[in-house]
Formats: C-alpha cells, structure tokens, sequence
C-alpha cells in the first residue's frame, strides 16, 4: 500500500489497521468514442453533429450518481518532481454511494463506476510535463476495508 494512501486511511479512519485493508486499482479507457448531436434553436440555424475519439483528460469523484453533478472537492494535491498525486477520502453517511468518473477532452460524456461501500479512499498520480501540466493520468488507487 503506498505511504499517502496509509496515511489518509489512518488520518480518516483511526481505529482501523493496516491489516483490515487493501490497496485497488482501476484503470480508465484512454479514449472514448463519442457521438454528439446538437438541436437547432430554431429556423435560423442548422446544427451539425459531431464525432470522434476523445482523450481521457481527468479522474473525478462524485457523492451519488455522476448525473446529479455531485463532484468532490479533492482532499489534498501534493506534486513531487514530474507526479502529481490528488486524493479524495469517503466518510459516509447513511444512503450515500460514491463513483468514479473517466473525464474526457471537449466532452461532457463521462464513463462511470459506482464504488464499492467498503472503499475508504483513492489517490490519481499524473505525471506532468516540465511546465506543470498534466500529461497523462499513472495510475488510479484506492484503499478498502477486507470485508469479513
């Protein structure tokens, strides 16, 4: 289990130990075809559709179904030299359910998983290019409590 994800689990779940949990990971399509189709507003116009194949650009979580736009504010972002590292945590209430959602280029399409109730917290790794930016999405981990 990597040393960031150990910690916010200890930070946001104090009583549990390491040994009641494991690291998981997903991976997003780095591409998604997408087909849009645009409504004139009236006469005057004439919509033309668009196609193609759009780049994963992010991670984003949500509380509830992506559809409700419930977006998480991420708990912490740390970079060190060409990574950055962004991390969300999951105290949950009653009813609620969290997801992932791949988020893609000049799109609102998104692909989505809901997560299980046992997942604690995740953690994106990007790797950034040497002005800062995001290049590329590492890897997507999670930590959950081993269920019984």
């Amino acid at each position: 289990m990597s040393n960031m994800l150990r910690l916010i689990l200890l930070i946001w779940s104090g009583s549990v130990f390491a040994a009641d949990v494991a690291e998981i990971q997903f991976v997003c399509p780095v591409t998604l075809d997408v087909h849009q189709v645009g409504t004139s507003p009236s006469n005057d116009w004439t919509s033309v559709d668009g196609q193609g194949k759009q780049s994963l650009l992010r991670v984003g979580f949500f509380l509830h179904h992506p559809n409700q736009r419930g977006a998480l504010v991420p708990d912490s972002t740390a970079r060190h030299k060409m990574e950055e590292q962004v991390t969300w945590s999951f105290p949950r209430n009653p009813g609620d359910d969290f997801w992932l959602g791949c988020i893609y280029t000049d799109t609102t399409a998104m692909l989505v998983r809901k997560l299980s109730d046992s997942v604690t917290a995740c953690s994106v790794n990007y790797v950034l290019l040497p002005t800062g930016v995001r290049s590329e999405i590492k890897n997507i981990l999670c930590v959950q409590r081993k269920v019984p």
